[in-house]
């Protein structure tokens, strides 16, 4: 039942807010799931079901809780914490390098995102067990399969309960780029960045565009290409234009990266109308977040331009 309560509480979450994922993370989950813990051991479990009573019946909270109305008490209590080590795990060497809760865009995506939480708590050799198991069966559900492939490729990649072997995780990604944009994503990534292929920008810049209208990352990445020239003629207009499609649906981090992005081409009218305050604003923020993965060299030479010019 760990699946059901993590489902319900990833629903729980995203239920948070009119516009979705937009102001949460995985790190939420495990936060809820302690507010829950408090209120059941604390005040009772009567309160608890109080609340999720409020929900519509067709929600997928409350739908989960149904699912979760075999359990005791006691049995309740066991399977949260138990799923609230998993979604823990998960938020420090998850499979994807952005927030997961931003790529959600069915109830099919919530199922598979609560199994690769799962797939965290397993160790290597028991997902290759599993994979060999349902390899060997008829009519093998291909995304299940992809996903238990696609945690091993990571492990690969990354040596995580794991020897590196880039070339097992590259054989992989590439046998199920079909049913994952994960895998899909990964790959590009291993060509931008040769690793364990030789480097080829221009095929990664192809792979991104292929999945960039179902996924963020590619999409982010699409635009980062286009604007520095990497595998693709340099277009800073239509790096501009995702850029801004991006802003408003990233997480809060990123969201300073397209900020940084977004100023500089404002401030030397790329790809825009010149318009120097308005960028140096945009890089003023991105500065004043204090996010490590900014590129403050630029930012800071961008700034120290502005303020000579306005002395």
């Amino acid at each position: 039942m760990e699946k059901e309560m993590i489902e319900m509480f990833i629903y729980y979450v995203l239920a948070l807010t009119e516009d979705g994922t937009k102001d949460y993370c995985i790190k939420g989950i495990a936060k809820k799931m302690d507010n829950a813990l408090y209120t059941i051991q604390e005040e009772s479990f009567d309160k608890w079901n109080d609340w999720i009573n409020s929900f519509k019946e067709n929600h997928p909270v409350f739908r989960k809780q149904k699912e979760l109305s075999v359990l005791t008490i006691e049995q309740f209590i066991d399977t949260l914490k138990k799923a609230k080590k998993m979604v823990e795990k998960y938020s420090y060497c998850g499979t994807l390098n952005y927030d997961s809760l931003y790529l959600l865009e069915s109830e099919k995506d919530v199922e598979n995102l609560a199994y690769q939480i799962i797939l965290k708590s397993k160790t290597t050799e028991e997902i290759k067990q599993v994979i060999e198991e349902k390899s060997k069966k008829e009519n093998a559900d291909k995304q299940e399969l992809a996903i238990l492939i696609d945690e091993l490729c990571i492990r690969y990649c990354y040596g995580i309960d794991s020897e590196k072997d880039y070339e097992e995780a590259i054989k992989g990604w590439n046998m199920i780029s079909d049913y994952s944009k994960d895998a899909k994503y990964s790959l590009a990534m291993c060509y931008k960045k040769g690793r364990a292929v030789k480097e080829d920008k221009e095929k990664a810049y192809n792979l991104f565009t292929e999945i960039m209208k179902d996924d963020m990352r590619a999409k982010y990445e699409v635009a980062r290409m286009l604007f520095a020239g990497e595998g693709i003629k340099q277009d800073y207009e239509k790096a501009f234009k995702i850029f801004n499609e991006l802003k408003n649906n990233v997480p809060y981090d990123l969201k300073f990266i397209i900020d940084s992005y977004l100023g500089e081409m404002y401030f030397y009218g790329l790809g825009v109308e010149k318009d120097k305050d308005k960028g140096f604003e945009l890089l003023e923020n991105a500065w004043n977040s204090g996010f490590v993965k900014l590129n403050y060299k630029t930012i800071k030479k961008i700034l120290i331009e502005y303020y000579n010019i306005n002395k």
